[in-house]
C-alpha cells in the first residue's frame, strides 16, 4: 500500500471574457516520498528530465476562452449557485463555505481545472497498479481565500466517488476499492508556498502557459515526447468539463436529500 503525494499549481488568470485567454492547472504526483530535486537551470528540457527521472507523474489541464465563453460560464455557475442556495436553506450541508452571493465564477473555474489535474494523476497511478491508501495534496497557499479553500477541499474529497466509477468501467466492478483504499478521511489537503517548497510544479505550469499563449503548444508537446513523458498529459477541458452541461446527478442527489 502506498501514500500518494501530489503537488499542484496554476498559471494565468481564470478567464471570464469573450476574448482568447488561457488558464491552466498542473499537478505532479509521487509515491511514498518527496523527491530531492534541485533546479540547476531554468531550461524546460532539464525540468522534464528531472520529473521523469524522479518518477513523477504530471498532468496539465487548460482552458481557452472565446467569444460567448463568458455567458456560458455565468449561466452554468448561476444554476450551481441556485442549487447551492436550496441545499443551504434546507440541509445546511454546505454551511462551511456557503456564501449568500454564490460562488465566484473565476474561483469555480479554478476549482474545476484543479480537480481535473488532481483526478488524472490519481487515476494514472492506480491504472499503473499502485495501491493507494493515503493521499496528500499540496496547493499554493496564495491561490484562494479561506471559504473557497474549504469548497475545494470538499470537492476534491467528493471526487473520490467519480474515481471509483471510472475504475469500475476500466477494471471491473470488484477491483476499485481494493486499489483505491484511501477513504475521504485519508485525503489530506495542505496549503504551502509552492514556489519555495516545490518549484518544479510552478515551473511546469509556467512553461506550458507560455507555450499556449505564444501558440507553441506543439513545440511543448514535442519536448514532452522527446523526454518520454508523452503528450497525453495535456488536456483541453474547455468544452468537456468547464462548459459541459451540469451533471444531472447533482440535482438528483439534492432532491433525494431533501425528500429523505
Amino acid at each position: 500500500m502506498s501514500k500518494l503525494l501530489i503537488y499542484a499549481d496554476e498559471s494565468g488568470t481564470m478567464p471570464l471574457e469573450d476574448k482568447e485567454e488561457y488558464f491552466l492547472t498542473a499537478a505532479i504526483s509521487y509515491i511514498d516520498k518527496n523527491p530531492e530535486i534541485s533546479m540547476k537551470d531554468g531550461h524546460l528540457g532539464t525540468l522534464l528530465k528531472m520529473i521523469k527521472d524522479s518518477g513523477g507523474i504530471p498532468s496539465i489541464s487548460y482552458l481557452k476562452s472565446f467569444k460567448g465563453f463568458k455567458n456560458q460560464v455565468l449561466k452554468k455557475v448561476q444554476e450551481i449557485n441556485k442549487l447551492s442556495k436550496i441545499s443551504y436553506i434546507f440541509t445546511r450541508n454546505n454551511s462551511r463555505y456557503y456564501h449568500k452571493y454564490g460562488q465566484n465564477p473565476r474561483n469555480w473555474i479554478w476549482i474545476h481545472c484543479m480537480g481535473d489535474s488532481i483526478s488524472r494523476v490519481v487515476l494514472k497511478n492506480i491504472l499503473l497498479g499502485n495501491i493507494i491508501n493515503e493521499i496528500s495534496i499540496y496547493f499554493d497557499r496564495k491561490s484562494l481565500k479561506n471559504g473557497t479553500k474549504l469548497l475545494l477541499e470538499d470537492n476534491i474529497k467528493k471526487i473520490r466517488g467519480t474515481w471509483i466509477e471510472f475504475l469500475k468501467r476500466s477494471r471491473g466492478v470488484e477491483t476499485p476499492k481494493k486499489i483505491l483504499m484511501a477513504r475521504e478521511s485519508d485525503i489530506h489537503i495542505n496549503w504551502i508556498n509552492i514556489e519555495k517548497e516545490y518549484k518544479p510544479i510552478h515551473k511546469l505550469a509556467s512553461f506550458c502557459y507560455e507555450a499556449l499563449r505564444k501558440n507553441k503548444l506543439n513545440t511543448f508537446k514535442n519536448k514532452l515526447n522527446s523526454m518520454g513523458l508523452g503528450v497525453e498529459i495535456i488536456h483541453d477541458i474547455t468544452h468537456d468539463i468547464i462548459l459541459a452541461p451540469l451533471d444531472k446527478r447533482i440535482k438528483e442527489n439534492l432532491y433525494k436529500n431533501l425528500s429523505s
